[in-house]
């Protein structure tokens, strides 16, 4: 029995709504916030040198609620910025975005990644705070890290005249303090100096800060190469210093102890 132009339309429409309906499925509800959003960072810190502060914290590797974290959209840096000699201690920090740090993906591997973000624009005088906060995506960010502040200080300028000895199975070093701060000032009394020495993964300082402007190394051996540097330190709050510059490297072999 043939069919109507018509009643084969109305056949091929209905078939059409139904393979639409049946592909459509049901959709899976959306996931909370806290489901993706990432725990706090717990370990912003930073290094203040010479050419302003280096900030690093590792990625946040679980979300609030414990669930396993597989990358960071971005990190949001923000820093209040006060008078070091007016800062009221009871009122709220004046934080505002500084900048954003792009993120990505986390190993599968328990393995720590880290972000860093390095600040120049610092003025002497001024109390500087940082925090940073994980974003997951356009609605999940993470509540603050920790905050680390700091009054900035003007650096001092390198060290002068080093000079590495070899004597009796050690390396006696001698230098004299900088001349100015960075900016021709002159420099306070309260410097104390790091001594470096070039390893195969760059240098490392030999111990911990010294006031004295001499150092003597005992952890050599003899007939092996090494090479110096010094940088002078000042003292800044929280028990943290400003690195400098540092100075010219001095370079000696060592020679083995003399016999008795």
């Amino acid at each position: 029995m043939d069919r109507s132009p018509t009643s084969a339309l109305l056949l091929v429409f209905a078939v059409t709504v139904l393979v639409s309906l049946t592909g459509c499925g049901r959709k899976t509800p959306p996931l909370p916030p806290e489901a993706v959003t990432a725990a706090p960072v717990r370990d912003l810190t930073a290094r203040l040198h010479a050419g302003g502060v280096t900030l690093t914290w590792s990625f946040p590797r679980r979300t609030v609620t414990g669930e396993r974290l597989t990358a960071i959209s971005t990190f949001e840096v923000f820093r209040a910025v006060q008078p070091a000699d007016n800062a009221c201690a009871r009122c709220p920090l004046p934080f505002k975005l500084r900048q954003v740090v792009e993120g990505g993906p986390l190993p599968a591997r328990i393995l720590p990644r880290q972000a860093s973000f390095d600040d120049a624009a610092l003025r002497p005088g001024f109390r500087y705070s940082y925090k940073v906060r994980a974003r997951t995506g356009p609605f999940a960010v993470s509540g603050d890290s920790n905050i680390f502040s700091f009054v900035w200080r003007t650096p001092p300028a390198a060290p002068r005249s080093l000079t590495a000895t070899a004597e009796d199975g050690a390396v006696r070093l001698r230098w004299l303090p900088p001349a100015t701060l960075l900016d021709g000032r002159p420099t306070p009394s309260d410097l104390l100096y790091r001594v470096e020495r070039m390893e195969t993964t760059g240098y490392r300082a030999l111990g911990p800060p010294t006031a004295a402007t001499s150092f003597t190394d005992l952890r050599i051996r003899s007939g092996a190469t090494y090479r110096y540097r010094v940088r002078a330190l000042r003292p800044t709050d929280n028990g943290l210093f400003i690195a400098g510059l540092a100075s010219a490297p001095a370079t000696v072999t060592a020679e083995a102890p003399s016999e008795p």
